[in-house]
């Protein structure tokens, strides 16, 4: 079964996104901070971060930079506010730092349940490669 991680300090996205993954039988895991999150990656097993770009302590968007620049990493969604976003393209910045998709909140829940589908399928083929 894949893990997935949700570092998010809004308990109603938390909510939307454990029940989206449940739903489509992956397990997760929540943080409601940065430092927390972080913990929890280094202490699981994480196939994927699902992580909101307007964090208090330090942006999602420093993190995805840090996560990517490994040689293996998970897999990344970014979510974000669009009240709390700057005026340029999030989508594309998150995307050139590394994450696979970008998601604005409220969450679109047929189009996460599809990106977490599409993570989900590349997942085993890797694992079924030995990666």
């Amino acid at each position: 079964m894949s893990k997935l991680l949700i570092i998010d300090p809004d308990s109603d996205s938390q909510k939307t996104l454990e029940r989206l993954c449940d739903w489509y039988g992956v397990e997760s895991v929540i943080a409601e901070n940065l430092s927390d999150g972080i913990c929890l990656y280094t202490q699981e097993s994480i196939d994927c971060i699902v992580i909101d770009l307007f964090l208090e302590q330090k942006s999602g968007f420093s993190f995805i930079a840090e996560i990517t620049s490994q040689d293996s990493h998970p897999l990344i969604i970014a979510t974000f506010s669009a009240a709390r976003a700057p005026k340029f393209n999030i989508r594309r910045f998150a995307h050139l730092l590394g994450a696979s998709y970008a998601f604005e909140k409220p969450l679109n829940p047929r189009l996460f349940l599809q990106a977490i589908s599409d993570l989900v399928s590349y997942i085993r083929i890797e694992r079924d490669k030995g990666y």
